[in-house]
């Protein structure tokens, strides 16, 4: 397949400055658009394990890989995008001996209007799928015209919102074509949009500081609510007590690292906001019904058992 020739493109709407060592709009921590390539001539390239702080969208451009998501193995090949969030854990290998290239997008909620943030918000884990070839040229193209036309605008707010628009379509169209997600239908409330406002940013903030010392009463009076209408409509709003969905968040993470890394159990469960092992050990066997060490034994089993039956 014929290389898309993708310009590097950055975007900002709270700090928006140009560098002198940037062509283009500059980075800053709300949007990017970077190409890689990969040589496959010089042996399969893998990345190695790591997360992001801001979501990542990828699409396979050239070559094939294997993306190893949390405990999940997915082959894919030209065409297929995957969608991570910053509680996953992932590393890619390139499997074919062609050059692989990957479109790589990586913004944080700044970035979104707040209907791309509800569809984000009702995610619980990384999706993929595949896209047409149409739309990658679409995509290709209304980069290069918007790489082009940045010159067209003396105001560069106003420039930040035309290309905050084009991701956020993206977004929604590589959401609602992903497989294998587990989501929610964000509930309709009978509130203001100024309330609505107020829990999104109550739940982007618990997402961001579940790893935190986190009470409830804390964060109802941080939005200047009573603790119990808040902890109503937080439950509204999310499907799930306040609770239940902080320890969610934290119980992803762990099981995440736990599977992915060689880390210590001790270190693991600190970093994912729990106080104590034994508690974590109660609330991670509820879950999953193993015990940790069970858990990354078997995905350490079924990585091997993997790469034998490819041999």
């Amino acid at each position: 397949m014929k290389r898309i020739p993708l310009k590097n493109i950055s975007i900002a709407n709270d700090d928006l400055v140009n560098h002198a060592t940037c062509p283009l709009l500059s980075v800053t921590d709300c949007f990017s658009v970077t190409q890689h390539l990969f040589d496959g001539g010089k042996g399969h390239y893998k990345t190695a394990v790591h997360c992001h702080d801001c979501y990542e969208l990828e699409i396979l451009l050239s070559g094939s890989a294997e993306n190893f998501m949390n405990n999940d193995v997915v082959s894919q090949s030209v065409n297929d995008f995957w969608l991570l969030g910053p509680d996953d854990v992932h590393s890619l290998h390139c499997t074919s001996e062609e050059p692989v290239t990957i479109l790589t997008v990586h913004f944080t909620e700044k970035a979104l209007f707040d209907t791309a943030l509800l569809e984000l918000y009702s995610l619980t884990d990384p999706i993929h799928g595949s896209l047409s070839s149409e739309y990658i040229e679409y995509i290709a193209k209304s980069l290069e015209t918007l790489s082009g036309i940045k010159i067209d605008f003396a105001d560069i707010s106003k420039y930040a919102e035309v290309l905050k628009t084009f991701i956020n379509g993206v977004l929604l169209y590589v959401i609602r074509l992903g497989t294998r997600r587990k989501r929610t239908e964000p509930q309709k409330l009978p509130h203001s949009e100024n309330t609505d406002a107020v829990f999104r940013n109550a739940v982007k903030y618990v997402r961001t500081h579940y790893k935190e010392k986190l009470l409830e009463c804390d964060i109802a009076a941080m939005f200047g609510y009573s603790p119990a209408y808040f902890s109503e409509c937080f439950r509204q709003y999310t499907g799930k007590t306040f609770t239940v969905y902080r320890q969610d968040l934290r119980l992803n993470y762990a099981y995440n690292r736990l599977v992915m890394s060689s880390e210590s159990i001790e270190i693991i469960f600190s970093d994912s906001g729990f106080g104590s092992k034994p508690y974590f050990y109660k609330c991670f066997c509820e879950r999953y019904g193993k015990k940790p060490l069970e858990i990354r034994n078997a995905a350490k089993k079924h990585r091997i058992d993997d790469l034998g039956a490819k041999k």
